[in-house]
């Protein structure tokens, strides 16, 4: 559903780009590509692909060999992890891609480091005045999966928050930078907390958070504040879609209800003039949802099916014919 006075055909001029870039800012109920990799292949399906996107340092799939932690202060809600002193890191794209772009944070005490894509080294990074996102790119020239490992030097220090594999210049990239745990609060908590949007470049940005600020019963004025800030942010670069996810168990218990905070999505959508995807009306209660099939059993968790509908939603509103016409 569409907040009140939005039009749709309205929403997406950024997707007539040849290589638009779509980001997802979510937590566990998006992190794992779980409804975003359906939504994903049907754009890739109008639009072309464009690759698999990213790999974040802190999902897991990289090899951290040495001294890592994690850094609060940087990355994406505070995601980076800094290597020092001969630390490596190892990952395989075993997807299509030519173009690798590894996303890090130049910061006043980081030094080079050496980005090595099928053994040859490529050296990256250096110092910084202040904190700053930044992506270097490297092209290898073939088309197909890539070994890649970062290495830190002895003595140096260098912050990452991940790699974005890409193929060609046309297409569709979309770049899920979900994680469990995240907040509204925490990713809108200052501009600076939102600055490696300047490097991803979003030509839409699909903002799936909540959840954990409603359970954490975060102050209303705080969320409020924060996912403006958000929601502006993001749309300096292109549209943006807020996402009210899906009723709690309990949902009618937590103080305050998390029906206020529904209301809060309505309003900051309302008055940015975005899309908001509803499916806290779209289920009803969660006794409505839970008889359907559309939660697990730990009460707020989209099961399967929950997962698939969150992507039929998504893609109905994509898919109106005054936005699919832009898309093509």
């Amino acid at each position: 559903m569409l907040a009140t006075g939005v039009r749709a055909s309205s929403s997406f001029p950024a997707l007539q780009q040849p290589n638009p870039t779509v980001v997802v800012l979510g937590d566990s109920i998006a992190e794992g590509d779980s409804f975003v990799q359906n939504v994903k292949s049907q754009l890739a399906d109008s639009l072309g692909d464009r690759g698999p996107g990213f790999f974040s340092m802190w999902s897991g799939a990289w090899v951290l060999t040495g001294p890592w932690k994690g850094e609060p202060t940087y990355g994406p809600f505070g995601s980076a992890f800094s290597g020092t002193d001969g630390a490596f890191a190892e990952l395989t794209v075993f997807h299509e891609s030519d173009t690798l772009n590894v996303l890090y944070v130049c910061t006043p005490d980081s030094t080079p480091f050496s980005f090595m894509v099928d053994n040859i080294p490529h050296p990256v990074g250096g110092a910084c005045t202040t904190p700053t996102f930044m992506k270097a790119t490297i092209h290898r020239g073939n088309v197909g999966w890539h070994f890649v490992r970062v290495a830190i030097p002895k003595g140096g220090k260098a912050y990452l928050w991940g790699l974005s594999a890409e193929i060609g210049t046309r297409g569709i990239l979309v770049e899920n930078v979900s994680n469990p745990g995240h907040r509204i609060i925490e990713a809108g908590a200052s501009l600076d907390a939102l600055r490696f949007l300047d490097v991803l470049a979003p030509t839409l940005t699909i903002v799936a958070l909540g959840m954990n600020d409603i359970a954490s019963s975060v102050p209303l004025d705080q969320y409020e504040t924060c996912l403006s800030r958000i929601v502006a942010y993001a749309s300096r670069f292109g549209a943006v879609i807020l996402i009210s996810e899906n009723p709690r168990i309990d949902e009618n218990t937590l103080s305050p209800q998390q029906s206020v905070y529904h209301a809060i999505n309505e309003r900051v959508a309302k008055a940015a003039g975005i899309m908001h995807l509803d499916m806290f009306d779209r289920w009803g209660s969660y006794t409505a949802a839970s008889a359907k099939g559309l939660i697990r059993s730990d009460g707020y968790h989209p099961s399967a099916a929950g997962q698939i509908d969150y992507a039929t939603a998504l893609w109905e509103q994509l898919a109106r014919p005054a936005v699919r016409s832009r898309m093509r």
